[in-house]
């Protein structure tokens, strides 16, 4: 059955990054904390809307503004909706291999990466996402992490890959520092000059000057985080289970949360997860929703039933006040929106 075939295929996808630090600058943890909201986020403004979304199970979702976004499956599918998700256009791909993660600079220009653990692919579009065309990068399995600083700089991040591009893409530059195999996992930037890149073994690469030289640091521990968020002063690291914090003084601060496919920070105390678990005597998992408003010292979840949703994935802004959320169930896509 359809449902069955993607969920087998999901959990074939392993992506596994490390990220740790041995030295952290201001742009870590600077010692200072943003105001906390005046309001909290609350799970009951989770709602239901009627989507004609394609029965898929959905990697990453983006909007480029309120109305119009993107999203990317592992079965290779690529929509587009022009009306805040009510209707979903199914977008010729040029792959059948599982897209992972999509980026758009601006509403005409965007990159989608994916693959396997036998070969990998970069995506690009030039006109809003009607036309995406393989870029040709002789990928032998599936990139980590994509990163555009603008329209002409942009990083990929994988096994033993680390490239990058001065030319919007038509051209790449291998920029490893290490002559062995390594890792290289997320990429994120706070600002157009300061960024980091995870690694293995409590290793990761800073950079202060846009990406044009990274630095070699690494911490003494053994957390394995997958993905980096900014808020307005500090710096978190998220793995499935566990988020952490380093100030500048390398001092940790690890948060045990619940287990979670994907994740998005707000702001430095509020946070939205997605997921699944099994209940004990489930045959199949069911979907979670998660909400902190104190930085996961609490926070509530929304089970919803195999039927409606056994997992949600895709997560993404669509103004600052409203979410999207997309999770499957046994025999459709849902969409749900979130009010902040």
């Amino acid at each position: 059955m359809k449902y069955i075939n993607i969920f087998i295929l999901y959990f074939s996808i392993v992506l596994i990054t490390a990220f740790g630090c041995d030295r952290h600058d201001d742009f870590i943890d600077n010692g200072l904390s943003e105001p906390r909201p005046t309001s909290d986020i609350s799970i009951d403004s989770i709602s239901f809307i009627d989507s004609e979304i394609p029965y898929d199970s959905y990697r990453d979702l983006v909007f480029v503004n309120e109305k119009i976004g993107y999203a990317v499956s592992i079965t290779g599918r690529i929509i587009k909706t022009i009306d805040f998700g009510k209707t979903w256009e199914q977008i010729a791909s040029p792959t059948s291999l599982p897209l992972l993660s999509v980026q758009f600079l601006n509403e005409q220009t965007g990159f989608i990466i994916g693959g396997d653990n036998q070969c990998g692919v970069l995506l690009k579009t030039l006109n809003g996402g009607e036309t995406w065309i393989i870029q040709d990068l002789n990928l032998t399995r599936a990139p980590n992490s994509i990163c555009f600083l603008s329209p002409s700089t942009g990083f990929i991040s994988g096994a033993d890959l680390l490239i990058k591009t001065e030319d919007g893409g038509q051209n790449w530059i291998n920029i490893k520092k290490h002559a062995s195999f390594q890792s290289y996992g997320d990429i994120k930037f706070k600002n157009p000059y300061e960024g980091l890149i995870l690694m293995p073994k409590g290793s990761y690469l800073k950079t202060t000057d846009g990406g044009s030289t990274w630095d070699s640091l690494k911490c003494y521990n053994s957390h394995n985080f997958s993905k980096i968020f900014y808020s307005k002063y500090k710096t978190f690291f998220w793995s499935n289970s566990r988020i952490l914090t380093i100030n500048s003084a390398c001092q940790e601060t690890i948060i045990e949360v619940p287990l979670m496919i994907n994740i998005m920070f707000i702001n430095e105390y509020q946070s939205i997860g997605v997921g699944q678990h099994y209940d004990d005597l489930g045959y199949y998992p069911s979907g979670d929703i998660f909400i902190t408003n104190d930085t996961w010292k609490h926070y509530v979840r929304k089970t919803y039933s195999p039927s409606d949703a056994f997992e949600f994935t895709a997560i993404s802004k669509m103004t600052a006040k409203k979410v999207m959320i997309i999770g499957t169930g046994f025999s459709a896509t849902k969409v749900l929106i979130l009010n902040l």
